[in-house]
């Protein structure tokens, strides 16, 4: 059953859409008006897609998912 969106959630889902179509047509997801699509694995730095007026930025991954307790738990393990 279809799921009525909220205008922010339209725009983002429209964003999305021309993203990845510029992506089928020329390699590089891009869209007017969006943001450059960092390269994967620059300096861990993603493209953060949330509904907004500026819900669509370059971010932090490690540090937008809380990654450091993790990466510190991995670090006091012994390794096999």
């Amino acid at each position: 059953m279809p799921v009525a969106l909220t205008g922010p959630q339209r725009a983002l889902a429209d964003r999305m859409v021309d993203c990845r179509t510029g992506f089928a047509r020329t390699g590089v997801p891009r869209a007017a008006g969006a943001p450059a699509w960092p390269r994967s694995g620059a300096g861990g730095s993603v493209l953060s897609l949330v509904p907004g007026p500026d819900g669509t930025a370059p971010v932090d991954a490690r540090a937008e998912h809380r990654c450091d307790p993790w990466d510190a738990r991995e670090a006091a393990e012994p390794a096999p």
